[in-house]
């Protein structure tokens, strides 16, 4: 699942897609649906995944 953090002006949002809440600063895990719409959003910064077990 992938995941995102809201790093806008506003404390909450909400997403009109699916009614989801985004607070500032606080990932949040989207489908795939709200990922493609959230990902070229200037106030959504996509989380990378860390790998396991690296050093």
């Amino acid at each position: 699942m992938k995941k995102v953090v809201y790093e806008g002006s506003l404390p909450e949002v909400e997403l009109l897609l699916t009614g989801k809440r985004f607070k500032k600063g606080q990932e949040v895990a989207v489908t795939d649906e709200e990922y493609a719409a959230l990902q070229k959003h200037k106030d959504f910064k996509i989380v990378k995944e860390k790998k396991e077990g690296a050093k």
